[in-house]
């Protein structure tokens, strides 16, 4: 019988592909995470930007009883293309505060007209530390994602060349 080959144990190549697939998931998590907030991130700056005036007026009122999210306020305004509505979450107090015929100053996009907020939020809203504080291990992801990729490819290259000088 024919001598068996010694077994080679590739635990680096092995920690490598585990690094890139806890990296991809790692990724796939932060994508539902990271959607809405980037998405209303864009409208706010497109508020900010292109946003036109308009009075919104309230038209029902949600306290979301035994749900997690806060309170939300219904409201519909004009626009040259008709009428639109629009949710606002509110805080109890202004829940509390705030009646069915009450209105306020809204911004809309004239383009898109469902994208639509208070004109005193789009106002407040800052974009920079909003998004940073959140944000700033998202390039660390493909980043390091990078670096795994290149690190399994001249793994290769050097155990393909020993095995090519001892072989």
């Amino acid at each position: 019988m024919g001598k068996a080959k010694p077994r080679k144990d590739n635990h680096l190549v092995a920690g490598i592909l585990f690094l890139i697939l806890f990296l991809l998931f790692a990724g796939w998590l932060l994508i539902p995470i990271l959607g809405p907030e980037i998405e209303n991130a864009q409208h706010m700056r497109a508020l900010q930007d292109r946003g036109v005036l308009a009075d919104g007026c309230v038209i029902d009122k949600d306290a979301h009883e035994g749900f997690r999210t806060g309170p939300e306020l219904t409201y519909s305004f004009l626009t040259s293309e008709g009428l639109y509505q629009g949710r606002l979450r509110v805080t109890e107090q202004d829940f509390e505060q705030t009646y069915v015929g009450s209105c306020f100053n809204i911004l809309y996009l004239p383009e898109d007209p469902t994208i639509n907020d208070a004109q005193s939020r789009v106002q407040a809203y800052n974009l920079n530390p909003h998004s940073w504080e959140r944000l700033w291990f998202v390039p660390l992801v493909p980043a390091g994602l990078v670096l795994m990729i290149l690190a399994a490819i001249i793994t290769y290259y050097r155990r393909r060349k020993l095995k090519g000088k001892n072989g």
